[in-house]
């Protein structure tokens, strides 16, 4: 979807970034050893690595404190730890499953 987004021009955008109500990548063990490492929270680990995608995301808060954290993701994450991330497949579905989408 990404690669026909690219090619077509059209910008692509995380939905859901955390995973919703339950937010499960907040509370991810891989997520959370990487914010520990370099000492920030796992929302903005997992938002600087979607950014590092070219993805634009705008994560949902009804607080001004994680609406100003979520915004300081002015960081650098290592190869080891954004080859973390692209190495986790946890098959989280927060809204539709992609693979039940029939091609255009």
């Amino acid at each position: 979807l990404r690669a026909f987004c690219k090619y077509r021009g059209i910008a692509f955008m995380s939905y859901m970034p955390f995973g919703g109500e339950s937010a499960p990548l907040l509370s991810n063990e891989k997520v959370a050893d990487i914010a520990r490492k370099i000492n920030k929270s796992p929302a903005q680990v997992i938002l600087r690595w979607i950014r590092n995608q070219g993805i634009i995301c705008i994560p949902k808060t009804s607080s001004k404190e994680r609406l100003l954290e979520n915004s300081d993701i002015d960081f650098v994450l290592s190869d080891e730890d954004n080859h973390t991330f692209f190495g986790m497949d946890e098959s989280y579905h927060y809204d539709w499953d992609p693979n039940s989408v029939s091609s255009l």
